[in-house]
Order: C-alpha cells, then structure tokens, then sequence
C-alpha cells in the first residue's frame, strides 16, 4: 500500500508504518489503519505550519500538541468516542515505531510520555435488538430462497458475515444421527477474528428446523447442478481427486458460484430498504445473542450467557455481558423461578421463521434484478 502526499510524491514513512503492520493486523484492520494515517498526513498538509515541508518531514517532528490538534479536529467532523479512540490508538502505534530502528530512527523520542488517554472512553452502545417479526419482515422482501435461508441461518447460528462463506456442506450436521427429540445440533465453525488472520475454530448451535430448510436447498436441482460444476472445475487436472467434503461449500449464489461476503451485504440491504428496516447482517447476530439468552438452553441468564459467549466466539466474558443491559432481556430470564411463558424456545422461533418465509428457487423466475447475488 503506496501512500502518496497531494503532489503524488511517496510519503515513505507512512508507507513503512503500514507495510510494517500488515504482517501483525487482519486484512479488515490494515485498510483501517491505512485510512487513520492517511486522514493524519492530510491533515499536516494542510497543517498552519507543517503545510510548508513534505509530509515525511513534518512525521518526524510530531508533538503531543499537533496529536491533540488532530484529534480535536477528527471532533469537529463528527467523530464519535469510538472513532476517535482508534485515530489514538493507531496514532500511538506510529509513534512507537517512528523512533526504532526499522523506521530510520525517524522520531528522537515517542511523545506519549504517558499511559493516560487523550481521548474520552468510548461510550459502549446496546447491541441492536432484533425480533423474530423483524427477521421475518427482512426475509420477506428478498428475492431469492438462497439470499432468505442465508439470512436465517446467520440468525439461526450468530455468524459473522465473513465467516459464512467458509462453511462447507459436509459442515451441516445430519439430524438422522440423533434421537428425534434432539431440537439443535453442534455446528463448527472456521471463525476468522484476529491477527495475521487466523482461523480461530469454535462450535455454535444450529436449530433442527434450520437444517431442514438447508437440506431443501441441498436437494433443489439448482444447487444440485452448481455443486457439480464446482467439483468438475475444482477437480479438472488434479491427479489426486479430493473429496467434495472438502471444498465444496454450504451456501451457493443464484448463478451457482461460491457466496461473498460482499454479496450478502447486499441483499441484505438491499431487502432492509425495501422493508423500511434498519438492520444489516451484523444486527442478525445480536439478535441471535438476544434469543440465546432468553431461550430455554440454560437454567438462568447466567449459564445462557455461558453459552452465548462460545456460540459468538468471543474471547472475553465481558464482551458477551452487554447483551444482558438490555432491561427486556433482563426481566425475561433473571432467576432461576423464570415463569414458563418468558422463556423461548428457539426451536420454535426457528420453525416459526422457516414456516413463513420459505418459498421453494424453482417457483422463481431466476432474472438480475440489478442487486448482486
């Protein structure tokens, strides 16, 4: 990642810097970075003082009192505590490396003399609360049985939409390998939320009723006839044959290649503004937390919190812990005498959506409709 100064002149440092990350951030994080410094070396350019030397120059002699000018003036656009807490962070970061050796010794000293923050704590806001009826609502205005079982699904599971895509059709748990009664099953999942990218595996829970949905997908004719196309194309010239199992995904698009995640984005938002629904995929996700803590998994919120922090990957307990201040929820399941008509079964919650928003691909007429699938 090239960064040039508004006379297309290289700005070496900033260059570095992000070169420098690249190997210790994940993908998503880099272009943040890289956006972070950006905004900073536009903002020495036209800086009261700086603006007179090239902006490699004007890195070298960053102070404490031009950091806070910055910030100040990330403020005055409209930045909210969280924006402007990762500006600092990613400040601190160039400051730290500026001084070392791999930079040149390009800064005598870091200017963050101190531990104590420059910007106020970031205000922690509520996930989003999504209902079952608002799902439904959403599911009901895409086009495409494909685009409203990925839906579900992210609802049904709490996955990331970047984690979708990863999932492979021999990842489906088969039902007929447990009792009848059993209502939801183990699903692994190849999660990918760190540094460097790594895949970092977890198991959440997959509801029988949504299985039963992406069997009927597995059996149209439509994904029949793509998945074979895929094992063709991945297997042409191969000495060794690998197995389907290992490749072949879960989720096809509605011309039969592999699902994006870019893709889901937008027939997810495509279908919220159709619905007049503020809601994105991210959104799904918390609905699924809401749901897990209100469900019948666990005896108390306690334990269904236990169970949310594993099914949504998160690394600390806190985390998960705000989805409990919603007062809703908290009122809802808080004690172990919880009232049987407050507690849900997400069994039916997924039967209840599978119920009113399925419609079979075929009875569809497969046409662009100028939203990318």
């Amino acid at each position: 990642m090239l960064f040039l100064d508004d006379r297309e002149r290289v700005v070496e440092l900033a260059t570095g810097f992000v070169e420098h990350k690249s190997g210790k951030l994940s993908a998503k994080s880099i272009p943040l970075y890289a956006r972070r410094i950006r905004d900073l070396c536009a903002y020495l350019e036209r800086h009261e003082v700086f603006s007179a030397v090239r902006v490699d120059v004007a890195l070298t002699q960053l102070s404490l009192s031009v950091i806070k000018d910055f910030l100040r003036d990330r403020e005055a656009l409209g930045h909210k505590s969280q924006t402007l807490r990762g500006y600092e962070i990613t400040i601190r970061e160039l400051c730290k490396w500026l001084p070392s050796a791999e930079a040149g010794n390009a800064l005598s000293r870091d200017p963050f003399v101190s531990d104590s923050w420059l910007t106020a704590k970031p205000i922690s806001e509520l996930p989003a609360l999504t209902t079952v009826d608002v799902v439904i609502r959403l599911l009901m205005h895409m086009n495409f049985e494909e685009h409203r079982m990925v839906a579900h699904f992210m609802f049904d599971t709490g996955l990331r939409i970047s984690e979708v895509g990863r999932v492979l059709k021999s990842d489906i748990p088969d039902p007929t390998q447990y009792p009848r009664s059993v209502m939801y099953f183990p699903l692994f999942v190849r999660g990918v939320k760190g540094r460097q990218d790594e895949v970092n595996h977890r198991a959440t829970i997959i509801s029988r009723a949504m299985i039963a949905r992406i069997n009927k997908y597995h059996n149209s004719s439509h994904y029949i006839r793509s998945a074979r196309k895929l094992v063709e194309s991945h297997q042409s010239g191969v000495k060794q044959a690998e197995s389907p199992a290992a490749f072949l995904p879960a989720f096809l698009n509605t011309e039969g290649k592999a699902l994006t995640q870019d893709a889901i984005e937008n027939f997810i938002r495509d279908a919220a503004k159709r619905a007049d629904l503020h809601i994105s995929s991210h959104k799904l996700r918390h609905g699924t937390g809401y749901s897990i803590l209100r469900s019948e998994h666990g005896k108390t919120m306690l334990d269904n919190l236990i169970i949310l922090k594993k099914a949504l990957g998160h690394k600390l307990l806190s985390t998960t812990e705000g989805y409990t201040n919603v007062p809703a929820v908290a009122l809802a399941r808080n004690a172990l005498n919880t009232h049987p008509e407050d507690i849900v079964f997400r069994f039916e919650e997924a039967q209840s959506i599978f119920d009113q928003t399925y419609l079979a691909s075929h009875s569809q007429l497969r046409k662009r409709r100028g939203v990318a699938s």
